[in-house]
């Protein structure tokens, strides 16, 4: 499980902290969740997780552009992701978590959860905030 507080900053000038817990689950889904606060109204953010499969498609091919497009069209608050890259041979030693925050307009965090083809095999995690803390337990 990958742990990660967040924070936003609503139009009122009100700070919202978020923390939460994601047990990244297999497959693409998305959904909205609420938030209690003890000071105002209920704030709602759209989560997904996506099981990228180091950015290989039905058709076996790596396109993360691709990946990305799906992400964008959901147009989540936060992104769980499954089976990520970074520097591994199979994807050309590329940093795919760097990659899809970059094509996502998004901030991305990447933990390993070991090492594969002389790079690192794990969860990422991409969102619209800032990251303040992450903790990874596998």
């Amino acid at each position: 499980m990958m742990n990660i507080q967040f924070w936003a900053k609503e139009a009122a000038g009100r700070v919202v902290v978020v923390g939460l817990g994601m047990a990244l689950l297999a497959g693409c889904s998305s959904a909205s969740k609420t938030v209690a606060r003890h000071d105002t109204k209920p704030v709602t953010f759209r989560v997904m997780t996506y099981n990228i499969q180091h950015g290989a498609g039905m058709d076996h091919k790596v396109d993360l552009l691709r990946t990305a497009e799906a992400i964008k069209h959901e147009q989540p608050d936060i992104v769980a992701l499954e089976e990520v890259d970074k520097g591994v041979e199979r994807t050309e030693r590329r940093d795919l978590t760097t990659e899809l925050a970059a094509m996502t307009g998004m901030r991305g965090y990447f933990n390993n959860n070991f090492f594969f083809q002389g790079g690192e095999y794990g969860n990422a995690a991409l969102t619209k905030f800032p990251i303040l803390t992450s903790t990874n337990s596998h």
